[in-house]
């Protein structure tokens, strides 16, 4: 999907999910030979645990100390310890 679908999907614009890559919230996606960025269901999964830890309280800080850079490694039960 592209950052406008995602941004869509995720209820965060463009300059904010720009923002989490360059800081490194969210991995950066895979670009298309137009030089678009390609975003997928994880990136989707990322944002949204995100929002939903600024929700509750977390800083960004503390959110990417606590997720993972790939979802897939993530440790659920160490996050809602947290």
């Amino acid at each position: 999907m592209n950052i406008s679908e995602l941004s869509k999907l995720s209820g965060l614009n463009a300059p904010t999910i720009r923002y989490y890559e360059q800081i490194k919230l969210l991995p950066k996606p895979q670009r298309l030979t137009n030089g678009y960025r390609r975003y997928s269901e994880n990136d989707l999964q990322q944002l949204m645990l995100i929002k939903q830890a600024q929700q509750v309280g977390f800083t960004l800080e503390e959110i990417k100390a606590l997720v993972p850079a790939n979802m897939s490694s993530w440790n659920h039960d160490t996050i809602i310890a947290a």
